[in-house]
């Protein structure tokens, strides 16, 4: 159990997925971690997100988004320096929401 003054983490999802969405929610309430969703037309929010100084321990972004590609994301990510670090995953339609929610949760184990 974490510790009562320990901040939660936080994953930023950029999508439509809501089925990703859901199974993130579910593996995650009991990990102390936040999901926070950016609609896939949200870029220019998605970037404010990307920004500022929130702590996220991974990015999750949809492949194909309005107004950008998740690769585009990506790297407007990592042009950060205190992003740098950040790993980022790339969703595509056919990827299994409940693998992807596993391998998220893999990386989020990783760096405790």
């Amino acid at each position: 159990m974490p510790s009562p003054y320990q901040r939660p983490r936080s994953v930023l999802y950029v999508g439509q997925r809501y089925d990703l969405l859901a199974a993130l929610q579910e593996r995650f309430a009991q990990l102390d971690c936040l999901v926070v969703r950016c609609p896939a037309n949200g870029v220019p929010e998605a970037r404010l997100f990307i920004e500022s100084d929130i702590t996220y321990e991974v990015f999750l972004f949809d492949e194909v988004l309005g107004g950008a590609t998740g690769a585009e994301l990506e790297s407007f990510a990592l042009s950060f320096y205190h992003r740098a670090r950040t790993p980022a995953l790339i969703v595509s339609e056919a990827d299994d929401a409940a693998a992807l929610a596993e391998r998220v949760r893999r990386l989020l184990c990783a760096r405790d």
